[in-house]
C-alpha cells in the first residue's frame, strides 16, 4: 500500500542475469511475488524467475513490475533452519515435556510448522504420560486427575494451539468425572455432571448433561432452569457465533511475528492494534468477519503478519517518515499470502494489506479519481466498494475472474466463504449515519492519518444483538 502524496516508486532493472540474486517483486498490480532472478530478456523485456524450490519459473513483463527488495527467499532460509535444526537442536533435545515443547516454540519461529506440530504433540504425550506414571506412584490421587487433565486441555488449548487435542483432554477429563460419580444413570447425577462441566466452562458437555437429565425427567426443574441459562446467555450464544463462522472461514486465525527480539511493551502495543485490526474488520465487512485468535512472537520469521528487523519504529517499508511503500502483501489471495510491515503500521494500512491477502483484492488507487474504498492509497475510508459506488479502471488486477468487479463483489465470489457473505447484510444494523457517515482520525504513531471510521452496528444473530465487536483469543510466545 502506498501513501497518496507519495512520489511514484522508481522502477528497479534488474538486469543481472545470476540465479544466485534472491528478491520480493512487487507488482504494479499490487501482487507481490517472492523468487530468485534466473534471467533478463532485453528484446522482450521480461523477467524469468524462480519461484519454488522446486524450480518453478514465472515470467513477468518489465512493464508490470513496480519495485523489487532484496532478500533470502522463505524456502532458502527454511533449509538454514531445518540444517540448524538437523544439526544443534534435535540432538539436544530432552525426553521431557518441557524440552518439547521449547524445541517446538523455535521451530515456529523459525519456517518449520511441521517441525512445530511434531515436537508439541510429543510434549503432549510425554505430559500425559507423567500424569499417569505420578497417578500410578501414589504422587497425584486418581480422584484429582480430572483437574490434571483439565490443566493439560488449557496448556495444549492456549500455549500450544492445538485445538483439536485439548478437546480430547477435556473429552477424557468429562469421561472421568462421569465414572467417578457413579454407576447409576439418574437425571440426579447427570444434573450434577453438567454442574461440574459449567464450574470448569465446558458449557457444551454442561448443556448435553442437563439435556440427558432431562431426557429421563422432563420435569427436572434445576436441569431446565440450567440449560435455558446456558442456551439464552450472551457468551454461550457469542461462542456459538464464532463456531458457525469459523465452519466458513470467517473466523480468522493469525499469526503476528517480528522479525527481532523486543520489549513486552512493543508487543502489547501490537495486541492492541490487532484487537483494533479485528474491530475495523467486524465493522467495514458488516459483522460478517474478525480476527476469532492471534499468535503474537518475537525474534521470528514466520507468520501472516510480519514486522521486519529493522523497522520497529519505522513508519513504511523504507523509511522512518511512512512516505513511500506503508506495507506489502505477497502471495495475496492465496492460502500463502504475507503482510510485511514495519513496526508503526497503521491498523488501515494492515486492513488493506490483509484484504489482498485474504479476499484477493485489487489495488483501488489508479483509477481517476480513486475509488472510495479500503483499497484505495491511505488515508484510506473504513468501507468497501460496492456495484453502485466502485469506480473502475486504471490497471489494478485482481485474481482470475475478478476482473471489472467491486470488492465486494470478489469477496462474494469467494468459494471458501461458502456463499454466506452478503452485502448489504440484512443481519446488520448500521448505528447512527450508515456507513456513509465516516469521522476523522487522527494521526498514528507514524505521523500519517489512519483514515476515517465508520461508526459501526449491531449484528442481529438468533436470538443475540452483538453490540461489539468479537473480542480476539491471543496466545503470546515472547522470548
Amino acid at each position: 500500500m502506498k501513501r497518496i502524496i507519495a512520489p511514484l516508486v522508481v522502477l528497479l532493472l534488474l538486469l543481472v542475469p545470476s540465479s544466485s540474486r534472491c528478491d520480493v517483486f512487487v507488482m504494479k498490480n499490487g501482487q507481490v511475488i517472492e523468487g530468485k532472478l534466473k534471467s533478463y530478456d532485453p528484446l522482450k523485456k521480461t523477467f524469468t524467475i524462480i519461484v519454488d524450490e522446486k524450480g518453478t519459473t514465472k515470467t513477468l513483463k518489465e512493464n508490470d513490475l513496480k519495485k523489487s527488495f532484496p532478500g533470502k527467499t522463505s524456502w532458502e532460509r527454511r533449509a538454514e533452519f531445518k540444517a540448524q535444526y538437523e544439526k544443534s537442536k534435535k540432538p539436544q533435545v530432552k525426553a521431557t515435556w518441557e524440552s518439547h515443547q521449547s524445541l517446538g516454540k523455535w521451530c515456529a519461529g523459525h519456517l518449520l510448522p511441521d517441525k512445530r506440530d511434531e515436537h508439541f504433540r510429543t510434549a503432549r504425550t510425554l505430559r500425559v504420560e507423567k500424569l499417569v506414571n505420578d497417578i500410578a506412584a501414589g504422587k497425584i490421587r486418581p480422584e484429582d486427575e480430572t483437574d490434571q487433565r483439565l490443566k493439560i486441555a488449557k496448556w495444549l488449548e492456549k500455549d500450544l494451539g492445538l485445538f483439536s487435542e485439548a478437546k480430547e483432554e477435556y473429552v477424557i477429563a468429562y469421561g472421568i468425572k462421569r465414572v467417578l460419580l457413579g454407576d447409576d444413570t439418574t437425571p440426579d447425577l447427570y444434573y450434577r455432571l453438567g454442574k461440574w462441566c459449567e464450574e470448569v466452562e465446558l458449557d457444551d458437555l454442561a448443556l448435553a448433561g442437563y439435556e440427558s437429565a432431562l431426557a429421563l425427567n422432563p420435569r427436572h426443574s434445576q436441569a431446565k432452569a440450567a440449560a435455558t441459562k446456558i442456551k439464552t446467555s450472551g457468551a454461550y450464544m457469542l461462542r456459538s457465533l464464532v463456531d458457525h463462522y469459523d465452519k466458513t472461514a470467517r473466523a480468522w486465525h493469525i499469526t503476528v511475528t517480528i522479525e527481532e527480539k523486543v520489549d513486552k511493551k512493543f508487543i502489547e502495543t501490537w495486541r492492541e492494534k490487532i484487537q483494533f485490526l479485528s474491530d475495523y474488520i467486524w465493522n467495514i465487512t458488516e459483522g460478517q468477519f474478525f480476527i476469532a485468535t492471534c499468535e503474537i512472537e518475537d525474534d521470528a520469521s514466520d507468520g501472516k503478519i510480519i514486522v521486519e528487523k529493522g523497522k520497529l519504529n519505522w513508519g513504511g517499508m523504507d523509511n522512518e517518515q511512512g512516505t513511500g511503500v506503508l506495507a506489502y502483501c505477497a502471495a495475496a489471495g492465496s492460502p500463502g499470502w504475507e503482510v510485511h510491515c514495519p513496526g508503526l503500521a497503521g491498523v488501515s494500512v494492515l486492513a488493506h494489506e490483509i484484504f489482498h491477502g485474504v479476499f484477493g483484492l485489487p489495488d483501488e488507487y489508479y483509477q481517476s479519481p480513486m475509488c472510495e474504498c479500503v483499497m484505495r492509497s491511505a488515508p484510506n475510508p473504513q468501507r468497501l466498494c460496492s456495484a453502485p459506488n466502485h469506480i473502475g479502471g486504471g490497471t489494478n488486477r485482481g485474481p482470475p475472474g475478478s476482473e471489472g468487479k467491486d470488492c465486494w463483489q470478489i469477496i462474494k465470489d469467494r468459494p471458501e466463504f461458502k456463499g454466506t457473505p452478503s452485502q448489504p447484510n440484512k443481519s446488520w444494523v448500521w448505528n447512527e449515519g450508515g456507513p456513509d457517515k465516516q469521522a476523522q482520525n487522527p494521526k498514528n504513531s507514524s505521523g500519517h492519518a489512519e483514515g476515517p471510521r465508520n461508526p459501526g452496528g449491531i449484528l442481529r444473530w438468533q436470538k443475540l444483538e452483538v453490540k461489539e465487536p468479537p473480542k480476539t483469543v491471543f496466545q503470546i510466545l515472547d522470548k
